[in-house]
């Protein structure tokens, strides 16, 4: 059984598509700029991000999205 690797890129084309959820619920979504799980004036949050426009098959692992 072969497999193959394919790669692509899609940008945030919203401002209103990327969004910072710290520890206590608070959504921060603000931010000019994202901090992956740690920010030093905020402290650990969940990152949320959403590619319009941007068709993944079913059935497709994906290894590195950023």
């Amino acid at each position: 059984m072969g497999s193959s690797i394919n790669a692509f890129s899609s940008a945030i084309i919203n401002d209103q598509n990327d969004v910072e959820e710290l520890e206590d619920g608070t959504m921060y979504v603000t931010s000019s700029d994202i901090e992956l799980t740690f920010d030093n004036n905020r402290g650990n949050q969940t990152v949320g991000l959403r590619f319009e426009n941007t068709l993944i098959p079913k059935g497709v692992f994906l290894v590195f999205l950023l």
